[in-house]
């Protein structure tokens, strides 16, 4: 299995790529002092049961529309339940359903979480699923300078952490949901042209974020995958140039997963007979200021939705500590 007792291996591979996934799944990243220790369960990837003192750890989710079904209060509550239990200071949610007629049931789910101590942004659709969401603890977190893109399906966030506590600041977070069709070289017309829509806008905040000296992340269900090979299983999931994923790696985004895993098979959203793809993912700019430590997908969890959920978490803790120690000495504030 893989560590933290994950998912069988694939049958009929090579024994040396066996070992080398083996290898993969036992290396431990990067050393801490300290751990939270959790037990939530398996998970593909990293052990995500250790979370370092001090990282950010980013969650992704796709709700599969239920977000707006029932009352409000008691989704955001369920959101939030699992954020705790994971140790997610910031949540992106894909395929919520709030769409541009219900614009109640936005306000409701705002709210709702602002009650429970988080920040909340929502996008309204116009498509059936459509819609995505951004949520994060306020204690030690800001987010401001939103940007909608098109039909609701992308969301970006400048997100600033406290210096000194070993999280990440000077963020550009985004939320996506992709345009389906991962299963054909070519789309129909009208996909073609929201695809290009949303990715034009997905990449074009990447870059300038880039030039903003802001470290690009990116999660949620892009609703492709790059490499059949490996993020497919018992599917007929094709890569495409054109895809989000691929559009965003082509940025030089990193998939976090394959950062840590580079041949590992694993796969989000599961169907019968173990089939799916890994069409939920967080990639990150590589940059030394802002490095992924680990990266899993949770097996084991009881949201009702038929993707898993993916985990990484970031840190900063060296370069933020001579920073702090800088600003200090020079009398500047210490937020950004």
């Amino acid at each position: 299995t893989t560590e933290g007792g994950g998912e069988q291996w694939e049958a009929g591979i090579g024994i040396e790529q066996l070992f080398v996934q083996v290898h993969e799944a036992m290396t431990g990243g990067a050393e801490f002092a300290k751990y939270e220790e959790i037990d939530v369960g398996r998970f593909a990837g990293s052990n995500m049961n250790r979370k370092p003192r001090g990282v950010l750890r980013v969650l992704a989710v796709n709700v599969a529309s239920r977000l707006v079904m029932g009352d409000a209060q008691a989704q955001a509550h369920t959101l939030v339940a699992y954020m705790k239990e994971v140790k997610a200071d910031i949540i992106l949610v894909s395929e919520t359903h709030l769409q541009q007629s219900r614009v109640g049931a936005k306000v409701a789910v705002e709210n709702a979480f602002d009650n429970l101590g988080y920040g909340c942004k929502c996008t309204l659709g116009t498509q059936n699923n459509s819609g995505v969401m951004m949520a994060w603890g306020k204690t030690g977190i800001q987010a401001t300078h939103f940007e909608e893109g098109p039909e609701g399906r992308a969301l970006f966030a400048t997100v600033v952490t406290g210096v000194g506590d070993g999280s990440c600041k000077a963020l550009r977070v985004g939320v996506v949901y992709g345009v389906s069709g991962g299963d054909s070289h070519s789309l129909p017309t009208h996909k073609q042209e929201l695809e290009q829509r949303v990715n034009r806008f997905v990449c074009q905040e990447v870059r300038r974020a880039v030039e903003r000296n802001m470290v690009p992340l990116v999660g949620g269900d892009v609703n492709s995958v790059d490499n059949p090979a490996l993020d497919a299983r018992g599917t007929t999931a094709v890569h495409r140039e054109e895809s989000l994923v691929s559009s965003l790696l082509a940025t030089g985004m990193l998939d976090t997963f394959r950062i840590h895993h580079p041949t590992m098979q694993a796969v989000s959203r599961c169907g019968p007979g173990g089939k799916g793809n890994r069409i939920d993912c967080i990639l990150v700019w590589p940059s030394e200021e802002a490095e992924c430590v680990a990266a899993g997908i949770h097996l084991d969890h009881k949201l009702y939705t038929d993707h898993r959920t993916v985990l990484m978490d970031l840190d900063r803790a060296r370069l933020e500590k001579e920073e702090e120690e800088e600003e200090v000495q020079e009398g500047r504030p210490q937020w950004r």
